[in-house]
């Protein structure tokens, strides 16, 4: 079976993910996190515009469409953000200095640390980190594109 292109956009924002690092100066952690959320709304928009049609699935994309637009981690978080960024150059991360007592993880571990850490602040996984926020984003999207993959494979 020939690769989704919204599955090449996911690996894309992966690599991406991989790279970012809280020690980066902040315009280059900006830079950086425009492209992210960029490529995290992309994923959608590819499969919805490009695979739909290429792999002959328009109406099952368009089903599964509707159904992702009103799931929080979409409309709260990947649109949310894309629309910030691109619309009006805001950002949902703050830069806060953290220090003894640090920050709770998403799985509940404490980091301690005099590090400042960007922090997500007013979307979908608030007072969280961007980092690992964007992680469960991958997930979500892994198991997006594996229910389309899936479908394919049993269309043939």
């Amino acid at each position: 079976m020939k690769e989704l292109k919204a599955r090449v956009v996911l690996n894309d924002l992966k690599k991406a993910l991989n790279e970012l690092r809280d020690d980066l100066p902040e315009q280059d952690w900006r830079i950086k996190w425009l492209g992210i959320c960029t490529l995290a709304r992309s994923v959608g928009y590819v499969l919805e515009k490009i695979d739909a049609k290429n792999f002959g699935i328009e109406d099952f994309v368009k089903n599964q469409w509707i159904t992702i637009k009103k799931e929080d981690i979409f409309s709260q978080f990947i649109e949310k953000n894309r629309n910030l960024i691109l619309k009006q150059y805001e950002f949902s991360m703050q830069r806060e200095p953290v220090g003894i007592g640090g920050i709770i993880t998403q799985a509940g571990d404490r980091l301690v640390t005099t590090q400042d850490f960007n922090v997500l602040k007013g979307t979908f996984f608030k007072d969280s980190l961007p980092k690992e926020s964007m992680e469960e984003v991958c997930q979500w999207w892994d198991k997006k594109l594996n229910t389309v993959e899936e479908f394919i494979k049993n269309k043939n």
